[in-house]
């Protein structure tokens, strides 16, 4: 393993010339506090030449006034998207030495220092506070598997952590293994000194007030941050899979080098991935060991509604990539001209755009509104009526789109998983509100099942922020033919909404987002799927099946028919080599689909099996073969011979055999979702 030096993780990444664009969130906030330094009102932190802080003030009659107006002259290039070969030169003075200091705008830092008050204001990001909060909770987890953590556990690793120079600290394993537990934490300057604080605070929010100049909302969020992070570490359900996956590491003989990875430095701009903390596992020197990885987690904000994704940009090219990225949807290239329109109307006889709030709002009012016309359009037809294949097609873009926003995973390689997420990534909302320290979410098969129960409607286009933007909603509304359990919920989620897609003008930039709603913490909720929570190593174990069960699976479940005589006649070739009426297709697996396929079926029959199976292990009962799954099988046969006449009767297509057949197939194929809780 290459180790990397900590103090290479303390370099200060300066203010990117993008952000003078004024196309980022943090835009206005950095070009505010920078004009204001220069006027007089406070100081900014850079970098000279060699790469050595200052703390720099300014006289707003002299150099600074010469400073600003560089400063002014370099946003406004880059507003209007002109080419800076290189970063323009200004001069202050270092409030310590009180001698000039020369520096290029592109080595301001992201802190400051207010003229009213002595606190430095420096931009420290809590979603990478709390990455690296919980990496601690889990590492103390992973460290002694016999027992539930404490706050002073944490506060052990990550003391532990900030008394080495390297970013990866190993950990003394207290089970009886030769496997070697480590934690690596990379994340910006400004997230890392404050982790620090944190740290030897004891979780302290008023501490990072001072050091850091955060607010007050700030500090109430970092003084819950620790205690929630070994909340979820102790009571989460990813955390009690990562657990158990970790105890079999232990206990299976082999050298191997587990990994807790939270490396918010490399992954801030989410280009590859929105995994914020993984479980890697190595092969220790000299192993045969094939590396495996586990994403565990995707941080998110706290109540409410929760941003999941952007494609931010006022171009026709942002909203082709927002639309075809959350419903596949490809916006006609007819709309490229409309952008051009409206753009050519803002530029001068130079042939330069005039960019502002003017052009934007000319945008949102006209070609933007035109996008969301056309897919709500889209939208509509998709769900309109009773169309179930039109529904079906719909959910199943949805589906991928908030995967790809949530739990996007890329691999160095693999063209596939540059638009898919991955279903095994938990997104975890800290604080999420409501009196809970957490909510896990997952948006994959578990999510997919639950919205089965539902009918979705769009909001239409609704205009908001007092006509500097509009979102479009989609609601759940549960079917009366829904379980109970299901009506429970979509009663804890009434008057919501599911997800949202919103553009709005911030400050000097566009910006187009995917919100998750209160109703996809209920509906996407882990808990749904797992009635008792899953199973911790200290838990009783659960009761193998009953002998008839274990018996068919040990069976081959690949075990096929065989072929029919090619020189047979047409007749014959209709029907099974065993029986006397059929079709000559593999009617196990055709069967499955349907059961899977038909919504009936699968409402009444399918889906209730696999709902008692899982609840039956939960409790530590067998699966009676016989008494669950054997009595839903013939159900389902029946409906399927007479939905296509094959025979007059079942039996005559689907022997005994075959029935056992696909007793093995489905527990086979479902038991590992079963044992994961997948079904409720």
């Amino acid at each position: 393993m290459r180790w990397t030096h900590f103090n290479t993780q303390l370099t200060e990444a300066p203010i990117a010339l993008s952000y003078f664009a004024g196309r980022d969130r943090n835009s206005e906030k950095y070009i505010s506090a920078i004009s204001n330094a220069m006027k007089g009102k406070g100081t900014i932190f850079v970098l000279d030449a060699d790469n050595n802080e200052h703390e720099v003030s300014f006289d707003g009659e002299t150099n600074g006034k010469k400073a600003l107006g560089v400063f002014q002259s370099l946003v406004k290039q880059k507003e209007n998207r002109e080419k800076v070969n290189r970063a323009p030169s200004v001069t202050g003075v270092d409030v310590e030495s009180n001698k000039p200091v020369t520096f290029t705008l592109n080595k301001v830092l992201k802190k400051f220092r207010s003229q009213e008050g002595s606190a430095v204001e420096v931009n420290v990001n809590a979603g990478n506070v709390t990455e690296g909060a919980l990496g601690f909770a889990l590492a103390a987890l992973f460290e002694n598997t016999s027992q539930s953590i404490t706050l002073q556990d944490a506060l052990n690793v990550g003391k532990r952590f900030f008394a080495q120079e390297d970013s990866t600290l190993s950990l003394n394993v207290k089970d009886r293994t030769d496997d070697n537990l480590k934690i690596k934490v990379t994340l910006p300057k400004n997230d890392i000194e404050a982790l620090r604080e944190l740290i030897e605070s004891g979780g302290d929010g008023k501490s990072l007030q001072a050091k850091f100049g955060i607010s007050d909302i700030a500090v109430k969020k970092f003084d819950k941050m620790l205690d929630q992070a070994v909340d979820y570490a102790n009571n989460g359900t990813q955390p009690g899979i990562a657990l158990n996956k970790v105890k079999g590491y232990y206990g299976d003989g082999i050298k191997q080098v587990i990994n807790v990875v939270s490396d918010g430095a490399e992954s801030e701009n989410q280009n590859t991935t929105k995994v914020d903390l993984s479980l890697i596992v190595k092969g220790a020197d000299g192993e045969d060991f094939e590396t495996e990885t586990l994403s565990l987690l995707s941080l998110k904000a706290g109540g409410g509604a929760s941003q999941v994704g952007q494609a931010s940009g006022h171009a026709y090219a942002n909203f082709k990539k927002f639309w075809l990225q959350n419903f596949n949807y490809n916006l006609p290239g007819e709309y490229k001209e409309l952008f051009a329109d409206t753009m050519a109307e803002y530029t001068n006889d130079s042939g330069k755009i005039e960019k502002g709030r003017g052009l934007l709002q000319a945008l949102l009012d006209g070609p933007v509104r035109q996008t969301y016309e056309w897919a709500n359009e889209k939208i509509n037809k998709h769900l309109q009526g009773d169309s179930e294949p039109g529904e079906e097609e719909f959910l199943k873009h949805l589906q991928k789109g908030l995967l790809f926003n949530t739990a996007k995973n890329q691999v160095d390689g693999d063209a596939s998983t540059k638009t898919k997420g991955d279903e095994d990534v938990t997104v975890v909302i800290l604080n999420p509100g409501g009196g809970k320290n957490f909510v896990e979410l997952n948006f994959g098969r578990g999510f997919d099942q639950m919205l089965r129960h539902f009918n979705l409607e769009s909001s239409g286009i609704v205009n908001a922020g007092g006509g500097k933007g509009f979102y479009i909603r989609i609601t759940a509304n549960v079917k009366n033919s829904a379980p109970e359990e299901v009506q429970e919920l979509a009663r804890a989620s009434r008057g919501s909404f599911l997800v949202q897609y919103r553009t709005a003008i911030k400050g000097r930039a566009m910006r187009n987002t995917v919100d998750i709603g209160p109703q996809s913490k209920v509906l996407a909720n882990v808990e749904n799927f797992f009635k008792e929570g899953p199973p911790k190593p200290e838990d009783k174990e659960v009761e193998k099946p009953e002998p008839a069960l274990n018996d068919l699976v040990k069976q081959d479940a690949e075990a096929k028919p065989e072929a029919n005589d090619p020189n047979a006649t047409v007749k014959e070739n209709m029907m099974h080599p065993t029986q006397d009426f059929g079709p000559n297709y593999n009617v196990v697996d055709d069967l499955h689909v349907y059961m899977r396929n038909n919504d009936e079926m699968y409402r009444r029959q399918y889906f209730p099996m696999l709902c008692k199976m899982q609840e039956q292990l939960a409790k530590g009962k067998k699966i009676s073969a016989k008494e669950v799954m054997m009595p839903v099988i013939k159900t389902c046969m029946a409906s399927y011979n007479k939905k296509y006449n094959l025979a007059n009767e079942s039996t005559d297509i689907i022997t005994d055999e075959d029935i056992k057949t696909l007793v093995k197939k489905i527990y086979t194929e479902e038991i590992p979702l079963i044992k994961k809780g997948v079904y409720k």
